[in-house]
């Protein structure tokens, strides 16, 4: 059995080179745009917690994968991602055909406003139901 990944490092550290660099380019662009967030390992691969579940990145054996952590995400952007293989809640590339900056940059942004409304609206819930 395979050894269990408990750190980034350590995930990155069993990758390719030419894949490690694929991945630290999108853990670069999620730091960037939301700092805050918790980078931690789950289910053995890169995710970011941030009010909830965010951004998690993966690796299988013939791609590389990008996961918006829900199930709306991919479907706004069909059409910049019509060249890349996608399902609901994941993109796949490779580190020759990677996902282009100004799109990833894009949905971490979405994903970061769609967490921060959620936390807001729970937030009211609790002060109403407080005050009432």
């Amino acid at each position: 059995m395979a050894e269990r990944i408990a750190t980034v490092e350590a995930f990155l550290e069993s990758q390719s080179p030419e894949r490690r660099q694929a991945i630290e380019r999108l853990r670069a662009i999620i730091r960037e745009e939301a700092p805050q967030a918790e980078e931690k390992i789950s289910y053995q691969q890169p995710t970011y917690m941030l009010h909830g579940w965010f951004i998690s990145l993966g690796a299988a054996k013939n791609h590389l994968s990008f996961y918006p952590m829900n199930n709306t995400t991919v479907a706004r952007h069909a059409e910049a991602l019509k060249d890349f293989k996608t399902l609901p809640g994941t993109i796949q590339f490779t580190p020759d055909h990677p996902i282009p900056e100004v799109l990833v940059r894009q949905i971490v942004r979405e994903r970061l406003a769609e967490n921060l409304a959620r936390k807001a609206e729970k937030d009211a819930s609790k002060a109403a139901k407080k005050a009432g």
